[in-house]
């Protein structure tokens, strides 16, 4: 049998970055801060990007396959982007070309011909105006140290937040039962693990995943994802610092100046005259509410069993301790005054 294997595509895209960070983390208010800065393509939200890695975790897929798919989709985007192709229009959406900092730009991309002497344009604007491709993406910061070595110009924004507020907004979306409940609108697959139908990320526990409560499966899921991003955080190599940049929600959205003027000097580039109004659109800033931080508490410990709690518990003081975060469930615990305050970036 020929032995057969992918070549790799000499990527053109210039500055691709990844904003990456666990679903419900809170990545909508970077997306749109980021997608309206200076030289900045229209966001794209790929989940074939997102889940792609899931099939090379599982055996499905070969590395060298994966990393080839997810390179040319980048280069594609770009290309189709120069020709006003596959734009997103849906006014709602964060990805939609309504939503970008120049929407005029693309409906006038829209009448560019698809040949050789448009291609060439497109090349040399590539040199000429240097422009920086985004792409928002869950769960890929965990394979950072792959996807760096082999896309050489790629840089991640990763965001991370407190594990608690994440398990509250997956309960509330009910991602305790829509991975088994066949709905489209999740976008990741489900694997079949000895008869047991379960997301990737619960493979190791595909049978207790099954027989617990779809709250349960929340708060271990929640424990799993944000033990791994802390995990990945405290490895970053030295070598790929530079090309990472890494915050936290809690901080951003109590006072946002800091990480964007780290993120202009990150991606080199300049904040949009609308940052501000965009911001406000947001609640941002917003002061830390302890009351309903303490009821989202209240409710997962209530419906939930207490092993499970336990571990979501265990993973926030983790999150606490590593990034110096204001909201502290300990604090809820023992009930202590808290006054109005702001986040401080520390």
């Amino acid at each position: 049998m020929k032995k057969i294997r992918i070549n790799f595509t000499e990527y053109i895209t210039p500055n691709p970055v990844f904003i990456d960070g666990i679903s419900k983390s809170g990545k909508l208010v970077i997306d749109n801060i980021v997608s309206h800065m200076d030289r900045m393509e229209l966001i794209s939200m790929r989940y074939i990007t997102d889940t792609i890695f899931d099939f090379v975790n599982t055996g499905l897929m070969n590395e060298d396959l994966a990393l080839e798919i997810i390179g040319s989709q980048i280069d594609q985007r770009l290309w189709k982007n120069y020709l006003g192709r596959d734009l997103n229009t849906n006014k709602n959406d964060m990805s939609s070309v309504h939503s970008s900092r120049n929407p005029n730009e693309y409906f006038e991309r829209m009448n560019r011909l698809d040949n050789d002497e448009t291609y060439a344009e497109f090349l040399d604007s590539l040199k000429r105006d240097n422009p920086i491709s985004p792409e928002s993406t869950d769960d890929l910061f965990l394979k950072n140290e792959i996807l760096l070595n082999h896309f050489k110009k790629l840089k991640f924004i990763v965001l991370f937040r407190h594990p608690l507020e994440i398990a509250y907004a997956w309960y509330i979306n009910g991602r305790g039962t829509r991975y088994l409940d066949d709905d489209v609108r999740m976008g990741h697959h489900t694997y079949n693990v000895d008869g047991k139908k379960v997301p990737e990320f619960a493979i190791p526990w595909a049978e207790e995943y099954n027989k617990t409560l779809p709250i349960d499966r929340v708060l271990k899921s929640v424990y799993s994802s944000c033990s791994e991003y802390l995990m990945a955080y405290k490895n970053i190599s030295n070598k790929n610092k530079n090309r990472i940049l890494c915050l936290n929600f809690e901080k951003f959205v109590g006072d946002p100046e800091k990480n964007i003027t780290e993120i202009e000097q990150f991606l080199n580039t300049k904040r949009s005259p609308l940052t501000q109004q965009l911001l406000s659109n947001q609640r941002v800033p917003r002061k830390f509410d302890i009351s309903e931080f303490s009821a989202k508490y209240s409710i997962l410990k209530k419906k939930s069993t207490g092993s499970y709690f336990e571990l979501l518990m265990d993973v926030s003081k983790s999150y606490e301790a590593t990034f110096k975060t204001i909201e502290r469930v300990d604090e809820v615990l023992n009930e202590k005054p808290f006054g109005d305050r702001r986040y401080t970036i520390s």
